[in-house]
């Protein structure tokens, strides 16, 4: 699971990419785009902290993240809502870029909470003294 995940990120990282060389950029999402961008600061930081659990060996989750779903599918549905979107095809672009990131970011939600449970027995295991 863990390495079929970096993988994940790989893929999703490759996807981000070409849609931003393409012109799919959210440039000119307004509100909606800083919402995504909230929300993928915070998954970077679920990242950072799966990732130092594993190195540290210890749990370092205060609580559960926070489902964003509904988040994601409200800054999509409000940058198709842009009054300019039929008129601007810079605006039609960085919507398509908006949706876009947004489905890619919850893929990359699933992919993280599907990894919460790897994690957590890495660390039981881990915790679990050596015995001769």
């Amino acid at each position: 699971m863990l390495l079929s995940s970096g993988r994940g990120f790989l893929l999703i990282g490759d996807v981000l990419d070409w849609l931003f060389e393409h012109g799919y950029a959210a440039a000119q999402a307004g509100a909606p785009a800083g919402t995504l961008a909230t929300l993928a600061g915070n998954a970077v930081a679920h990242i950072v902290r799966l990732a130092e659990e594993m190195r540290s060996g210890h749990r370092l989750r205060v609580a559960d993240p926070p489902d964003a779903s509904g988040k994601l599918r409200s800054a999509a549905l409000a940058s198709l809502s842009e009054p300019r979107l039929s008129s601007s095809p810079e605006v039609l672009a960085s919507a398509i870029g908006l949706v876009s990131a947004a489905d890619w970011l919850q893929q990359l939600e699933t992919l993280l909470r599907d990894l919460e449970a790897p994690v957590a027995a890495t660390l039981r295991v881990n915790s679990t003294p050596w015995r001769r």
